[in-house]
């Protein structure tokens, strides 16, 4: 067994920023998120994880991980400062230790000339292993880096599949695997192509209330499976959104609380779907704007996991006429637009907004990882082709909530922009979810995808 790390490192000057990469670092690698930029007068001191060593002892790992200040390109020699780093939750097990202490339980770890050291360690244990320290330095606290150290025995990441007979199987089976002991909420969304545009925004409300999205066998029938899932999963709380609110919908739902999200078209649905995420917490200085036309619902899909994770609503844009109404109020609040693929063209679209997006859906996808996944440690792969976009759908929580972006392919080869991507992030990914069945992403896929994670 084995510590991988890749190690990068952020160097922040009064003024700008310069990320450079270690060259000739042996044994263990570290990755790491770039922390944010800071521009001050005096000089910014940011915490880097430098020269791991491991001594692996049979079926467990042991090492020891440094962190520095630099600056510039050098180890800055301050004494006093501590460095406090907690593990996270994600992905921690009990056998997980840093400085002998388990996961959950902040470790403060004092510099000494500007050097900290801690110990990880796990046992019986593969995957990754999720960090975050934050340097206290003398002009007082920065923003905490995320870090991760992989364990595992090397070779191509772990392939998992939620796959079921039909997509409300599949449906199913993430709600499952999402919420094993149950959950209080589900969402409720149509199952039918024709209506998968009402659902495209609810990720990240679905992330806030710890909902899966389930599907209806039809606008007006909930359908078996997905009935028999909200039994098993114990849901007392039902999320209706766009047309599946209706009166025969409601009959089928007796005994369960029922609110519902719809309105007279798929951009005010989006609206009310994104006043109620402001509404429950989430991200009030953020939105995502995406195109509301059907060839292009493969944007506000790719964008999905990003909007989970960040709690950040979406938006949906016509591709002619001005901004719908309403939209104005979460704009006014906002501080950071986003518009994604599509909708980047549109002459409806906020002033000053940051446009990712590419020249087909496949690129689009890759400008949106890239910003918000520089370094997963797992993706989920899906069929971009439109009969399949529904997979995309149900998984965008599970992604969001993990941190991993999902990959759209097509049925028979991996575009060249989601071949970039993968070979950007091979050192980071320690797992692959797979999103439908062997005819939605054959296992010839898959595996491919895998080697090119090896």
């Amino acid at each position: 067994m084995r510590i991988s790390l890749l190690t990068r490192a952020a160097m922040v000057g009064s003024a700008s920023a310069t990320i450079f990469w270690f060259a000739g670092v042996s044994g263990p690698h570290l990755a790491m998120r770039s922390p944010a930029v800071y521009a001050h007068a005096r000089p910014n001191y940011v915490p880097q994880f430098i020269n791991p060593t491991s001594s692996p002892i049979k079926l467990s790992v042991h090492a020891k991980v440094s962190v520095a200040l630099t600056q510039n390109h050098r180890l800055v020699r301050v004494s006093g400062p501590k460095v406090t780093v907690v593990p996270s939750t994600f992905c921690a097990e009990n056998t997980l230790t840093i400085n002998g202490r388990h996961p959950g339980v902040p470790v403060t770890v004092t510099a000494q000339n500007g050097v900290a050291n801690f110990t990880v360690s796990a046992v019986y244990r593969t995957g990754p292993i999720q960090l975050t320290a934050t340097w206290l330095s003398p002009e007082g606290s920065r923003n905490p880096v995320s870090t991760f150290v992989t364990v595992g025995k090397g070779g191509a990441p772990k392939i998992w599949r939620f796959t079921g007979r039909t997509r409300f199987g599949t449906a199913n089976q993430v709600a499952r695997a999402s919420y094993p002991r149950g959950t209080e909420t589900a969402i409720v969304a149509s199952g039918l192509n024709t209506n998968l545009v009402d659902a495209l925004t609810a990720a990240p409300l679905a992330a806030l209330l710890k909902a899966p999205i389930l599907l209806t066998a039809s606008n007006t029938a909930v359908g078996a499976d997905t009935l028999k899932t909200l039994k098993e999963l114990k849901v007392s709380r039902v999320v209706l959104i766009g047309v599946v609110d209706n009166p025969s919908v409601r009959s089928q739902l007796r005994g369960l609380s029922v609110i519902a999200y719809r309105g007279d078209n798929r951009y005010a649905t989006a609206l009310k779907v994104a006043t109620a995420v402001r509404r429950d917490g989430g991200n009030a200085t953020t939105l995502f704007f995406s195109s509301g036309a059907n060839q292009h619902l493969t944007d506000a899909l790719t964008v999905d996991p990003a909007a989970a994770a960040l709690r950040t609503p979406v938006l949906l844009l016509p591709p002619t006429g001005g901004i719908p109404a309403g939209y104005q109020t979460l704009l006014r609040s906002s501080q950071n637009t986003y518009v994604v693929g599509a909708a980047a063209n549109y002459s409806a679209k906020p002033r000053h907004a940051t446009s990712l997006t590419g020249y087909d859906r496949f690129s689009t996808a890759n400008a949106v990882n890239q910003r918000f996944f520089p370094h997963p440690m797992g993706v989920v792969v899906t069929n971009a082709d439109s009969t399949h976009l529904v997979d995309a759908l149900v998984a965008g929580p599970w992604a969001g909530d993990r941190r991993f972006p999902i990959v759209m392919v097509s049925s028979h080869v991996i575009p060249g922009p989601s071949y970039d991507y993968l070979q950007s992030i091979t050192n980071s990914v320690s797992a692959i979810g797979v999103a439908g069945g062997i005819r939605v992403v054959p296992p010839l896929m898959s595996n491919a995808i895998a080697q090119i994670m090896r």
